[in-house]
């Protein structure tokens, strides 16, 4: 298994991922990001630390198409932190978000290093007590 994990292929980016980057993401979807570590350790493979210096970055700094971005205001989602705590299903929730919308919240944050999922999904609790 640690073979497959490390013959990281040249060309590979974040939308077109060599086989290594996509064994690895299908386990990082199966466990949390604890177990992810431990298991990758396990496997005698180097897993780069989660970039966190920008997690409390506004969404309102990156380029958006106009659509992604009030479907993410409506959500409240407003940082990048809030967005990789995010996956695929829960933002294919989101009125009027589609697979357009996946494909550039994917592509915007591959060009900062980040990807969905990468934190713990945290539901937003809406209102108080009373």
């Amino acid at each position: 298994m640690t073979a497959l994990f490390s013959e990281h292929e040249e060309g590979c980016t974040p939308l077109r991922p060599c086989r290594s980057c996509e064994a690895i993401a299908f386990v990082k979807s199966k466990l949390n990001g604890k177990d992810f570590s431990v298991f990758m350790g396990i496997c005698g493979v180097d897993v780069p630390a989660l970039k966190t210096d920008d997690l409390d970055r506004p969404l309102n700094d990156l380029e958006w198409s106009v659509r992604t971005e009030n479907c993410l205001k409506n959500e409240n989602i407003k940082t990048v932190g809030d967005l990789v705590r995010q996956t695929e299903v829960t933002l294919l929730r989101i009125p009027n978000f589609g697979r357009k919308g996946i494909q550039e919240v994917k592509e915007v944050l591959a060009s900062i290093g980040h990807d969905l999922g990468e934190l713990p999904y945290e539901p937003k609790v809406v209102g108080g007590t009373g």
